[in-house]
């Protein structure tokens, strides 16, 4: 009789541990689960454009000129841009000087035009340049203006030079941040 007695001691045992697994699932269960909750109510917000943290380098200093090249030029050509100071600051002014190639020679007439639209941190804003000179045998025309820095350019800072004759109109984008 003692062998049965030693089956039935293991089969009690095995019948134990699971039992006591059991009642571990059961309570991890219930605990986990806990008293339902109706859901919160999330106010969406609008998103925001992320930016980078810091700035992302230093600009260039004092003036800057771009000459301007393209594989297929379009009437007017915008060649070269300058920025005078390229790092101004907030609450100071750029003189930004334009020289647009006429190659079809077109009379310089009210609707010829050469604008600059900045974009800057928070924003945009639009001049427009004064023609200065006149040169010839191909019309090389130079434009100028003023641009009163009103915004932070810590992370977008570009110029968007816009050149307008009587025919067509062409555009450069400049992107110094």
């Amino acid at each position: 009789m003692t062998p049965k007695l030693t089956i039935n001691k293991n089969k009690l045992l095995l019948v134990l541990i699971i039992a006591a697994i059991a009642l571990l699932a059961v309570n991890v269960f219930l605990i986990d689960k806990g008293p339902e909750k109706e859901p919160e109510e999330v106010e969406e917000k609008p998103a925001e454009k992320e930016r980078p943290s810091g700035r992302i380098g230093p600009l260039a200093q004092g003036k800057q000129t771009y000459t301007i090249l393209t594989d297929k030029p379009k009437n007017p050509q915008i060649t070269e841009a300058a920025f005078d100071l390229l790092d101004v600051k907030l609450g100071e002014s750029q003189t930004v000087t334009v020289k647009v190639l006429d190659a079809e020679n077109n009379p310089i007439t009210s609707e010829n035009t050469v604008s600059a639209t900045y974009y800057t941190d928070n924003g945009s804003s639009t001049i427009l340049l004064s023609l200065r000179r006149a040169d010839g045998p191909d019309l090389v025309t130079t434009w100028e203006g003023l641009w009163e820095c009103e915004d932070s350019h810590d992370f977008i800072y570009q110029a968007v030079i816009k050149a307008t004759n009587t025919a067509s109109e062409s555009s450069v984008t400049l992107s110094f941040r």
